[in-house]
């Protein structure tokens, strides 16, 4: 599958081939052109737009141009409409999508034809629906385009989304977050502004890279903005090829949020999809430049039900999905196919019933001939009877170097995390993976374990009691490569 994202004039290409073993060979090329490929969203020439496109194709040896037509388009937020929305609490599902054409109907009352899909997410007993949209005749213009390379368009995702679903599983459930998310390039500075339901607003900070004015003061004035429309902005997260000239500390002081490196969350937070990539001739993925494109990756794996390719325009949508009304997202692992499960039982009922039928003829002589089968008799001796006294049920210790333990610190007090592991160590603990939680504003101490691994609970409550009274302690999700994360607050003493 190739995923292709087109800004204004350049074109980023990731190519995912997925093996036998469930594994994915990737490929990945981008290239900056001489003249506009997209202007305000829009395609300025099809004719143009797939001559870059297939000048990028030729350059990832991994794609395979007579077999690999299937593609994910991602496109700015600028080609598409946007509109977010709170859910009164009184409306029910089946009035859900009465409500959504409603404020289509109020907020594009003059919109041309266009193919739409929403989501909702609800948490801290809210609940808001967040509506993209696209023009049909857009639509027809790329496929034209894709067309003239014999290429088949399967989705379209903005770039919002993607950058969303790389910090999705950060969010905090039961708090309100507000986030940026900016790309630090090298001649221009851009950002969208999200909170814990998603794109907040459409509009991109861009700010121009010069010596005259530095950017971090401007984004500074940005963030002091939101704050005195009680909006502060908790997180500021850095993703862009620059960004790893950028010393968190620093650049955190001077733009006045806690700065959080792409780089650091992705392997943290989603090292499930992360190992499950091949780098070709063993480079290391660019995730950087292709932040936009991985993300785009793990939404078409979680969100499957997303479509902006309906035939049907806004106003005339039919499907009331109740799965779309869902808590706050988090991440999950791809699940096995539908129709795999299928084959795997009728595999196990065929190979059930031969074996039944083949133990049937065994057992009446069909088979018999020229085959001996020594029966033993079976002597029988009286056996005295003896009472033996009851013992108690031996405990059987819990192997505690199989069990993978993340520790976040999320105190603010330098060197915690590490601390904490040592003390793990000592209690015999051996997998542990320490690093820094998405802020540094955590008072009470969260110990978040899988419930298959629930029995090594009253251990750590236990062995951590003289350093934490009371932690508060919830249920990990299975997908998460930790069995155990242990988020250090301030009352960790």
């Amino acid at each position: 599958m190739l995923f292709l994202y087109i800004d204004q004039n350049q074109i980023k290409l990731f190519h995912v081939k997925k093996s036998l073993l469930g594994q994915y060979s990737i490929g990945f090329y981008q290239k900056k052109f001489q003249v506009d490929l997209l202007k305000n969203g829009k395609v300025i020439n099809s004719d143009v737009l797939a001559s870059a496109m297939k000048e990028i194709a030729a350059n990832v040896p991994s794609v395979d141009h007579s077999r690999d037509k299937e593609v994910t388009l991602i496109l700015p937020q600028n080609s598409f409409n946007f509109l977010r929305t709170e859910v009164p609490s009184d409306v029910s599902l089946s009035a859900i999508l009465s409500f959504i054409k409603d404020k289509i109907k109020s907020s594009f009352p003059s919109s041309p034809e266009t193919a739409s899909d929403y989501f909702f997410v609800e948490d801290n007993n809210k609940k808001f629906i967040s509506l993209y949209s696209i023009d049909l005749a857009f639509i027809e213009t790329l496929q034209n385009s894709l067309g003239l390379l014999d290429y088949r368009l399967i989705n379209i995702y903005p770039d919002t989304l993607s950058y969303y679903k790389l910090f999705e599983k950060t969010l905090r459930k039961g708090k309100v977050e507000h986030i940026i998310y900016g790309l630090y390039e090298k001649e221009m500075f851009g950002a969208y502004v999200y909170n814990s339901y998603g794109l907040q607003s459409q509009d991109k900070i861009e700010i121009k890279l010069n010596e005259k004015k530095d950017f971090k003061l401007t984004l500074k004035e940005k963030a002091d903005e939101f704050e005195k429309k009680n909006q502060k902005i908790n997180r500021f997260i850095l993703s862009g090829i620059k960004a790893d000239t950028v010393r968190q500390d620093l650049f955190t002081k001077e733009v006045g949020m806690w700065t959080n490196p792409l780089k650091r969350i992705v392997p943290q937070f989603y090292s499930d999809y992360t190992k499950l990539l091949i780098m070709p001739n063993g480079k290391l993925f660019p995730l950087l430049e292709f932040d936009v494109c991985l993300g785009a990756f793990i939404f078409s794996i979680e969100n499957k039900y997303f479509s902006l390719l309906k035939k049907q325009p806004i106003l005339k949508q039919t499907h009331t999905n109740p799965s779309l009304f869902r808590s706050k997202p988090h991440s999950t692992f791809p699940k096995v196919h539908v129709s795999f499960l299928r084959k795997e039982i009728i595999l196990f009922i065929v190979s059930f019933g031969f074996s039944f039928l083949l133990f049937q003829l065994i057992s009446q002589g069909t088979f018999s001939k020229g085959i001996k089968i020594f029966t033993p008799k079976k002597v029988v001796q009286p056996i005295s009877p003896t009472i033996v006294p009851p013992t108690p049920t031996p405990t059987i210790p819990i192997q505690k170097e199989s069990y993978k333990i993340k520790v976040l610190n999320g105190s603010g007090t330098k060197g915690k995390a590490s601390e904490v592991k040592d003390i793990l160590k000592e209690n015999k603990y051996q997998d542990i993976l320490t690093g820094n939680a998405d802020n540094f504003d955590y008072v009470t101490t969260e110990i978040n374990i899988k419930k298959s691994k629930d029995e090594i609970r009253n251990y750590l409550l236990k062995e951590l009691s003289d350093y934490v009274q009371k932690p508060k302690v919830g249920n990990l999700e299975e997908t998460e490569s930790a069995d155990v994360i242990i988020i250090v607050g301030t009352d960790f003493k």
